[in-house]
């Protein structure tokens, strides 16, 4: 929603995309930023709704670590929260940082 709110304008701004949206230009911000996760973190996010669970404080943090790092990082969470990733799903996402 962020993203395609923002990319959707002329002359894209956080500033016009908050105005629209009903948010402050900050959560604007907070929410492009965490577009900079890597690929396959998001994909397997928003594919498996897991991102449901997490909030963006969380997720921001991941944002500094080396790839690897934001997977184990992702990995910890699940264990301290024991939501809805499946086993077999993280071996996969795991194995795809190795190709």
């Amino acid at each position: 929603m962020y993203k395609k709110t923002y990319q959707g304008l002329a002359n894209p701004t956080i500033r016009e995309t908050a105005i629209i949206l009903g948010v402050s230009k900050g959560r604007v911000h907070q929410m492009l930023n965490l577009l900079k996760l890597d690929e396959r973190i998001l994909e397997y996010l928003l594919h498996k709704k897991t991102g449901e669970n997490y909030t963006e404080r969380q997720l921001r943090g991941l944002l500094h670590l080396p790839i690897e790092d934001q997977f184990k990082t992702i990995e910890k969470y699940h264990m301290s929260k024991q939501n809805e990733f499946s086993p077999k799903s993280l071996k996969r996402l795991r194995l795809s940082f190795k190709s």
